[in-house]
């Protein structure tokens, strides 16, 4: 019986703790010169993703994302042509 509900804890916690880790992040980006598509250019404005969509583009937004590392999660170069040609 104790296990059970020892097990019963864990698979709840999980279940409370899984929509939390799927969030997705807010990304901000501060462009020098933004061209909309429509012929226009915003000069020194900052590009709002959230997920994989372009929420807004505001010249207020703040706290810009920090720099992304050229390496992915893994270690290894994210970029392809930057390794090493060499053998």
């Amino acid at each position: 019986m104790r296990s059970f509900r020892r097990v019963l804890l864990i698979a709840t916690a999980v279940i409370l703790v899984m929509p939390l880790t799927g969030q997705d992040r807010t990304i901000t980006i501060r462009v020098g010169t933004l061209l909309n598509g429509k012929g226009g250019v915003q000069k020194n404005t900052n590009v709002v993703v959230e997920g994989s969509k372009i929420v807004r583009m505001d010249s207020t937004a703040t706290n810009p994302s920090p720099p992304i590392s050229p390496r992915s999660e893994s270690g290894r170069d994210a970029r392809p042509e930057a390794r090493s040609m060499e053998l």
